[in-house]
């Protein structure tokens, strides 16, 4: 999953990139503006935002996006609850199957301990948590300084195979639709998430 070395401080952000230490902020709809009560919001108006707990991410954008865009979207990384060994199995499993006994989860990608970061504790599993995907742009190359280790090729494939997945598929009532109407609806794996999102442990 991981690179043996970590990235040198001054190479480019990657897709797979793991970021440590980061304290982002979250936004949360409706938005505090700075502005006199009852003026109405104005271009480029300043938003009030609490700063978050220093937690882990993952960049998940695609590398030509954060070249070409200075765009990087990164989903925070959190533990699990106590999983069973079964939930565990299914939870890591990297590629989804056309067999529908095979659970498969899309919203969050298990990661692999890598250095001093990530480690295991009994039954719980570190993952890459697709809900809580963001998108920063600017001086994204200051995220440079929290990376601690590089996801290898291999490792960005079972991610973007999970993100494919987690954004492509179909809903139900899309895929009858479209079904009836002898259309395909792209994404047709008849698959369950292996571990329900309650599973996860709340942020911390």
């Amino acid at each position: 999953m991981w690179t043996p070395d970590p990235p040198k401080p001054a190479a480019s952000l990657r897709q797979g990139d793991l970021l440590v230490n980061l304290a982002l902020p979250k936004l949360k709809w409706p938005l505090c503006y700075a502005r006199p009560p009852g003026q109405d919001a104005s271009a480029d108006q300043t938003v009030l935002v609490p700063s978050g707990k220093m937690q882990i991410h993952l960049v998940v954008s695609q590398c030509c996006i954060i070249e070409n865009q200075a765009v990087a979207a990164l989903a925070r990384v959190r533990s699990t609850m106590p999983l069973s060994e079964d939930q565990i199995r299914d939870l890591e499993r990297e590629f989804p199957t056309d067999d529908p006994e095979v659970s498969y989860a899309f919203a969050e990608h298990a990661l692999k301990p890598v250095g001093e970061h990530l480690e295991r504790k009994g039954d719980k599993v570190w993952v890459a948590d697709f809900a809580s995907i963001q998108t920063y742009s600017g001086s994204i190359t200051d995220f440079q300084a929290s990376r601690v280790a590089a996801m290898s090729p291999e490792g960005r494939v079972a991610l973007r195979v999970r993100l494919a997945a987690f954004w492509g598929r179909a809903e139900a009532d899309d895929k009858e639709h479209l079904r009836k109407h002898g259309k395909s609806a792209g994404l047709t794996l008849e698959l369950v998430p292996a571990v329900p999102t309650t599973a996860l442990a709340p942020p911390s």
